[in-house]
């Protein structure tokens, strides 16, 4: 006899995409290990949270809005298995739960009508749709900062509805409001539905939400401004503790890496008393020097969280002291920056990935969308009225197809990117003490060019005990230097 499956979920789109998604999954196993894929059976109902559309999240209540109604049908043996958004559910649930397949994109999405964007900046009064408390306490300051000619005052106005709604309400302006905030994991989810027979029905979803992207503007909010819910981009498989065919079944299509980042994320949560009520963002990312832990938001006994960690074998032992060197520490000047006339005509590039606010020439026209390396390259490029789509936190640059770089012309990372400027090295007469370097014995290091400017200067600082961020200068210094650490940098690109 055939093996069956009995999967439930909540009735929205996106939830009976995530379950399909489940489903695809353990079908795809079973032909690449030559099993038996069992025959699956859908149970879609709609939670409370799905029948009260009126209330805003932080006025209901607390435990299991959107998933109580599922997991007590699973315990009573209606279904084999509940595929959930693992945010949505109660911390104290986490026991039933298998795991998670790989994660999508955890962060959240901004999306702005492109109709709206002149009025809201003549006006200063940007109005933005947000179900989310964290969201609203993480992101009102920063869209005053990030965004060019910003606005003076952001406002939140809650919303609810599945993701196709919450769009359509902002392209029709409901409240009057310019932007929306959702998360990025579901809108790529709806987007990109599974190809057969399984995916078929969201297809008209993704075709109509395309439709209605196509009248926005987006920025993706930072991890290290605005960390997501515990759990966001992750799916959560719920299963009953002693159902031992069912766990065989779903342990092959489990991440092991990211059910162990969502655990440690909503033990974080726990902390702080849980829930989507809380002001509290965290997150948990992968990277090939280490995870980087990003906790930020308010408690509410008011206590403000602001920490970004990276978590590793040894603790940390350069801090900002006397006998540290850094540019920034200092304010020494290495190089004079000469504009060059690129090769290309900028604005025909898909997109520019811009690594230093000088390698956008002044006066450059507005042109593709803009990827950054970090804040402090995001920000001085919106004073000067660009609009940036994201960046990379200053965590190591990510490979971005559609984005060419632009950067001076001894970088050793161009590769096939663009030169817009060339560093002209500043001359000393006797750099060990014009460039600060007596009594100091620990160098944070923001670029290549610095590195190999003051070690060519002063070869002896290599025997010293050496520093950076993660990226390009890291692998670029390992075997270079006898000591060296990895560390995340402040915004202005100061040593942690």
């Amino acid at each position: 006899m055939k093996p069956f499956l009995r999967i439930a979920a909540r009735k929205s789109d996106l939830a009976r995409l995530q379950a399909v998604l489940v489903a695809s999954l353990i079908r795809e196993h079973a032909l690449t290990s030559g099993a038996e894929a069992p025959e699956i059976q859908f149970h879609f109902s709609e939670s409370l949270g799905d029948k009260n559309l009126n209330d805003p999240l932080w006025k209901m209540p607390e435990k299991g809005v959107f998933t109580s109604d599922l997991s007590k049908g699973l315990a009573e043996g209606e279904f084999d298995l509940v595929v959930h958004s693992w945010k949505d559910l109660p911390l104290e649930s986490d026991s039933l739960v298998l795991g998670c397949p790989k994660r999508e994109d955890s962060r959240d999405l901004i999306l702005f009508r492109t109709d709206a964007i002149q009025t809201w900046q003549k006006s200063g009064e940007l109005k933005v749709l947000s179900s989310s408390p964290r969201r609203e306490r993480n992101l009102s300051e920063f869209l005053k900062q990030y965004l060019p000619h910003a606005p003076s005052s952001v406002e939140f106005v809650p919303v609810r509805g599945n993701i196709p709604t919450r769009v359509r309400k902002l392209i029709e302006a409901e409240a009057g409001c310019h932007a929306l905030v959702i998360a990025q994991a579901a809108l790529d989810r709806l987007l990109h539905p599974p190809q057969g027979d399984l995916g078929r029905e969201f297809v008209p979803v993704a075709e109509t939400l395309a439709g209605l992207l196509e009248q926005t503007e987006s920025v993706t909010a930072p991890l290290s401004i605005n960390p997501p819910a515990p759990a966001q981009g992750a799916l959560a498989i719920e299963a009953r503790p002693n159902d031992s065919r069912v766990h065989a079944l779903i342990q092959p299509i489990l991440d092991r890496e990211a059910t162990e980042d969502v655990r440690r994320e909503r033990a974080t949560l726990t902390r702080f008393g849980g829930g989507c009520h809380q002001k509290i963002g965290v997150s948990c990312t992968r990277h090939p020097y280490g995870k980087v832990e990003i906790l930020r938001g308010i408690t509410q006994a008011g206590e403000v969280l602001d920490e970004r960690r990276l978590l590793r074998g040894t603790g940390p032992s350069v801090r900002p002291s006397a006998s540290m060197w850094s540019t920034s520490l200092l304010g020494v000047k290495l190089f004079d920056r000469e504009p060059l006339t690129p090769s290309v005509e900028l604005t025909r590039l898909p997109g520019w990935y811009v690594s230093h606010p000088d390698a956008l020439p002044e006066g450059t026209p507005m042109g593709p969308p803009i990827w950054c390396s970090g804040l402090m390259t995001w920000r001085a490029l919106a004073r000067r009225g660009y609009w940036v789509r994201g960046c990379d936190d200053s965590l190591g640059e990510s490979e971005h197809v559609a984005y060419t770089k632009l950067g001076h012309a001894d970088s050793r990372e161009l590769g096939a990117g663009i030169a817009t400027y060339r560093l002209i090295p500043r001359s000393f007469s006797n750099p060990f003490r014009e460039l600060g370097l007596e009594g100091k014995t620990h160098f944070f290091w923001r670029s290549i060019s610095q590195f190999e400017r003051v070690s060519g200067l002063c070869p002896e600082i290599l025997k010293a005990n050496h520093a950076c961020g993660p990226g390009a200068t890291a692998r670029f210094l390992t075997g270079r230097v006898e000591r060296l650490e990895i560390f995340l940098a402040d915004k202005d690109g100061s040593p942690q």
